[in-house]
């Protein structure tokens, strides 16, 4: 089991539900990735929405949240962890939807509240310097894992420091992403979907 990544095989994003998720997402010029929270009730109705709520019944879980990144490129983020320290979210599934193949890097856990250096951020688009909602920065340096976003969807651990390297890159980014409740463990999620796999 990968302790970082899991490709995503269900449920391919189509070119129209990208569409009016990029339509909807304005990066504010943060030098990184910026999350932006679906308010669009447009966007809840989409077929993306409505196979997510799929995905988490298979999975035995709700849908918890739609939401996006964009990212510059020639930029890379701050080594960080989604959500705040002490509730962090372990996972998402992320549909990647425009943009290069970047890699993602994880850290050795931070386990102190020193090494916290920016809490949780409300939302993004009113300051242009915040940092993504659920975004808190962390002081970590040894690196554990890198792998290359070369895919079109995966399951990504991410409470456990991480950072995209966009420096290479030419295009902007954007990623599609949905969370699910209740909370479960990464090892929980790999055994449900290694579940799933045998049922189809």
């Amino acid at each position: 089991m990968n302790r970082f990544l899991r490709d995503n095989p269900y449920y391919p994003i189509s070119e129209d539900d990208i569409e009016k998720f990029a339509q909807s997402a304005i990066h504010q010029g943060h030098p990184g990735l910026e999350y932006h929270v679906t308010q669009d009730k447009s966007l809840i109705r989409t077929q993306f929405a409505k196979n997510m709520i799929r995905l988490g019944r298979q999975l035995g879980l709700k849908l918890n949240t739609v939401g996006m990144f964009t990212g510059k490129p020639g930029c890379i983020t701050s080594k960080h962890i989604d959500g705040t320290f002490g509730h962090a979210f372990t996972w998402r599934v992320a549909y990647y939807a425009k943009g290069e193949a970047a890699p993602l890097t994880w850290f050795k856990p931070v386990t102190d509240e020193a090494s916290i250096r920016i809490k949780e951020i409300e939302h993004v688009g009113d300051e242009r310097n915040a940092p993504p909602a659920g975004y808190t920065e962390v002081e970590a340096t040894e690196v554990v894992h890198t792998e290359l976003l070369d895919m079109h969807s995966a399951f990504v651990r991410t409470n456990e420091p991480h950072q995209l390297d966009m420096t290479t890159t030419t295009e902007p980014r954007l990623t599609i992403t949905a969370t699910f409740t209740p909370e479960i463990s990464w090892e929980e999620l790999n055994e449900r979907l290694d579940e799933l796999n045998r049922n189809n």
